[in-house]
């Protein structure tokens, strides 16, 4: 069976270079808080990777030095265990990295797209990735953030990539921010959690993360999978891992990696020795508990949803988060494990972990409105952007069975019905140009480094939730995806990050089911409520979100329906008490904002729904958001 292509290329954004350097930019391959990745062509016309760092980080002397001295160890590493560093432009401003691009898929993309991998490919990317965390290992680098995603499948071996850099970008000291921990929590070694001052990470720390990662190619589930990120560190900490479906002898060796103390884990290299038959498979010292019987040989399909977490939305039925068994083992020494659970709660700086704390102050599981909410004026839906599979989508539209064909849902589920206030667009700007340049000109769209920027093709600053049986939930892989099975409202949990006054946010959103719109609340309260632009088929509208009040200030009619299945950048601009909406990078209209408006709060991303549409479910997917204060 032929591997999935790799992504596609996404176009360039605006206020992208066209080039750096000797290298032409011709798309973006991702984005992430320490920078975005183009794809590049050299002098000669042949493909690179170039990893542009944000602005942002290259005026702090400390990240400087850092990178610079992780690019030196990159440059060591053997070029057959990960994308080779070709060149790199460390005074430029901002720095940038130039490494080979490798076109094949991540593995999280096959299994993720395929399920689990069968036993001889499994065994062939266990040997693969240690041999090059030998590899890196050997050049004085330790990775940090191993996981699917950043193990690429190339023809004859797979690569590994984005090590080592990522140190400098999680030692700087200003960058100690809730969302921006390197590293993954449900690949993350015991060790990482440790409030003690002065306990050094080794290489250890990426040998637990290779258990995992070989733990989820072969199950399709972490090892220690829970409903919410602090769970899952949670079970790091304290339980065994949980590996039915791996087959021996490659199940004791992941158990073995996943060892609580570094001390007991082998090395990369005896890793390898043991995969290849030249050393005994050492068994590890305490044997995970069992939740079922010994697997069979066959790896079990992927069957139940993915890794869950925490999110939010309002429901006019209590959401319960998902059961399952829980597999005790032996008491970690207590001083420690305090400790380390200590850190769970109160450090602001642990990235995904502690960021998702919030939640709780939010909801703590994904709950659903009912569509007697005012303010839902047009109906809401999407589906997948074909990205990957997902309950049976096809990357075609399919959402459940939804091929986005259906007959629009009664009621005015369109986006046409009237305005619940009467209020209409300024379409050409008026006198409140904004950036325009005048009265009767259209605004144009605010220039600058956004403050806060996301691929959302894994979970990051945006997470997912725990999925309902009902199919309700978020999902971050590819794109980050909204589902509903009816009437209401669904946000994702993303990231804590307040932006006061005026502010611009641009996003890519896909529509795929006639009857669905797009979310998204700005200066939004958890208590109080905030604002919210709702994108759908026929209009854009803005309306107030709080409780007690869905006024809707206005909408703008679409003079052609934006396309179902189709990537449509958004860019809603919140300046001069107005919601400025461009679609496409073009201007479609403003909307007057009250006098009253809330002027501090989160941003969030979501869907909503008003009438059921033609099929079970509903979905709406995002990609490369970016947020800036103006």
């Amino acid at each position: 069976m032929s591997a999935p292509a790799a992504p596609p290329v996404q176009a360039l954004h605006r206020n992208d270079p066209r080039r750096l350097g000797r290298y032409r930019l011709v798309g973006r391959l991702g984005s992430g808080g320490m920078g975005v990745v183009y794809l590049g062509e050299d002098p000669d016309g042949g493909p690179v990777a170039v990893k542009l760092v944000h602005a942002v980080l290259s005026h702090d002397p400390e990240f400087r030095q850092r990178f610079r001295s992780e690019v030196q160890r990159a440059r060591q590493v053997p070029s057959f265990c990960t994308a080779e560093v070709l060149d790199a432009d460390l005074e430029h401003q901002p720095p940038y990295l130039v490494v080979e691009y490798v076109p094949g898929p991540s593995l999280g993309q096959v299994v993720e797209e395929r399920g689990p991998l069968t036993a001889a490919n499994l065994h062939s990317v266990a040997v693969g990735v240690a041999t090059a965390l030998a590899g890196i290992h050997g050049a004085g680098v330790i990775h940090r953030d191993l996981k699917p995603e950043n193990v690429l499948l190339a023809p004859g071996s797979p690569k590994v990539i984005d090590f080592g850099i990522a140190r400098a970008f999680e030692a700087t000291s200003q960058l100690t921010r809730t969302d921006q921990m390197v590293g993954t929590v449900a690949y993350m070694a015991p060790e990482r959690f440790s409030s003690e001052p002065g306990v050094p990470l080794t290489a250890a720390a990426d040998v637990f993360a290779w258990g995992c990662v070989v733990g989820y190619a072969g199950t399709g589930r972490t090892p220690f999978r829970a409903d919410s990120p602090p769970a899952t560190a949670a079970r790091i900490l304290t339980q065994p891992p949980h590996l039915d479906g791996l087959a021996e002898p490659l199940r004791s060796l992941v158990e073995l990696s996943l060892a609580k103390d570094p001390a007991e884990r082998p090395t990369a290299r005896e890793l390898l020795d043991m995969l290849l038959g030249e050393a005994p498979v050492r068994r590890p010292a305490g044997p995970a508990t069992r939740t079922g019987p010994r697997p069979p040989q066959a790896p079990a399909r992927l069957a139940g949803p993915p890794p869950a977490y925490p999110g939010r939305a309002t429901s006019a039925a209590p959401v319960r988060p998902p059961g399952g068994p829980v597999a005790y083992a032996r008491r970690p020494r207590g001083g420690r494990l305090l400790a380390a659970l200590a850190m769970l709660l109160v450090l602001a700086g642990l990235g995904t972990v502690a960021a998702v704390l919030r939640l709780d102050s939010l909801a703590r599981d994904a709950l659903i409105s009912d569509s007697g909410r005012g303010g839902d004026p047009d109906g809401s839906g999407g589906g997948s952007n074909g990205s990957g599979a997902d309950d049976g989508a096809d990357g075609s539209g399919a959402d459940d069975g939804a091929d986005g064909s259906g007959a629009e849902a009664d009621g005015g589920a369109d986006g046409s019905g009237a305005d619940a206030d009467g209020g209409s667009a300024d379409a050409d700007g008026g006198s409140a140009g904004g950036d325009g340049g005048g009265p009767g000109a259209a605004p144009v769209e605010p220039s600058g480094e956004p403050d806060l920027q996301d691929s959302l093709d894994s979970p990051a600053q945006w997470r997912e939730t725990a999925r309902r049986a009902d199919g309700a939930g978020c999902t971050v892989r590819g794109v980050l995806r909204a589902t509903l099975p009816g009437p209401g409202t669904l946000q994702c949990p993303g990231p804590a990050e307040q932006f006061p006054g005026d502010l611009a946010v641009e996003v890519s959103v896909t529509l795929l089911n006639a009857g669905g719109c797009a979310a998204v609340w700005y200066h939004w309260d958890s208590e109080a409520g905030g604002q919210v632009l709702r994108v759908c088929q026929r209009e854009l509208s803005v309306a107030a979100d709080a409780p007690g009040d869905q006024q809707v200030f206005g909408t703008v009619p679409l003079p052609r329906p934006i396309p179902l299945g189709a990537d449509t950048r958004i860019h809603l601009v919140v300046r001069e008490g107005r919601a400025e909406l461009f679609l496409a990078g073009e201007f479609a209209g403003a909307l007057p904002l009250p006098a009253d408006s809330p002027q501090d709060g989160q941003v969030v991303l979501g869907a909503s729904v008003a009438a059921p549409a033609a099929r079970a479910a509903t979905s709406v997917t995002f990609a490369d958001v970016a947020i800036q204060s103006l």
